[in-house]
C-alpha cells in the first residue's frame, strides 16, 4: 500500500541520516585522538596491507535457532613496526538481511585505512530479521536485529581486549578501538 511504501522511504532516510552523522563522527572522533606526526593516520604512509581472513571470535543463536560461527578479517598495515595502533572495528551494510564482512562498502575502507596505520577488523554478524518477507518486520523486530548486531560487535571487542592481553598478535592499543560501519552497519 502506499502507507506501506511511505513508511519504507522513511526508515530508509533515517537510516541514511543516521550512517551520514556517524560516518562524520567517526572520521573527526579519529581525527582528534591520533597523533598524526608524519602522516600517519591521515595519509597513506604505507605500501599495502596486510591481511588474516576468517578469524573465529565468537559464536551465539542466530534469529533462526542455530548457531552461528563469527567471523572477522584483518587488515594490518604492510611494514610497520609500531608496537601498539589504533583499531577500527568495521560492521557491513545489508538491512541485516545480508551483506558480509568482505563487501565492496567495508573493504575498500578497510585497506585505505590500514594503509594510514590503523589496524582494521572487519566483522560479520548475525543476519535476520522475522517475519520477512510477510507480514514485515515490526519494530521488535528491527530492534531485535539491531542487538544481535551490537552483541557480536561487543564480542569482537572482547576478542581483542583478550588478544591483547595474551599475545597482543595484533599490536592492538586498547585504549583506541574505533567502531564504523556501512548503513545497517552503522547502528
Amino acid at each position: 500500500s502506499k502507507d506501506h511504501e511511505i513508511l519504507n522511504i522513511n526508515i530508509y532516510m533515517r537510516y541514511f541520516s543516521a550512517f551520514f552523522l556517524l560516518t562524520l563522527a567517526t572520521s573527526s572522533f579519529l581525527l582528534a585522538q591520533s597523533d598524526c606526526s608524519g602522516g600517519r593516520y591521515e595519509n597513506e604512509i604505507f605500501p599495502g596491507h596486510v591481511l588474516t581472513s576468517d578469524i573465529t571470535y565468537g559464536q551465539n543463536v542466530s534469529v533462526n535457532g542455530s548457531n552461528t560461527v563469527l567471523k572477522m578479517d584483518v587488515y594490518q598495515p604492510q611494514g610497520d613496526t609500531l608496537s601498539v595502533r589504533p583499531l577500527i572495528l568495521m560492521a557491513h551494510g545489508g538491512t541485516f538481511i545480508s551483506g558480509d564482512k568482505a563487501g565492496s562498502d567495508i573493504q575498500p575502507l578497510a585497506i585505505n585505512f590500514s594503509k594510514k596505520g590503523y589496524v582494521c577488523a572487519s566483522i560479520n554478524y548475525r543476519l535476520g530479521i522475522r517475519n520477512l518477507p510477510l507480514p514485515g518486520p515490526d519494530s521488535t523486530d528491527a530492534t531485535e536485529a539491531v542487538m544481535r548486531a551490537v552483541q557480536d560487535a561487543k564480542a569482537a571487542v572482547r576478542w581483542f581486549y583478550k588478544d591483547a592481553r595474551d599475545s597482543n598478535n595484533y599490536r592492538i592499543d586498547t585504549n583506541r578501538i574505533y567502531f564504523l560501519g556501512s548503513s545497517a552497519g552503522g547502528f
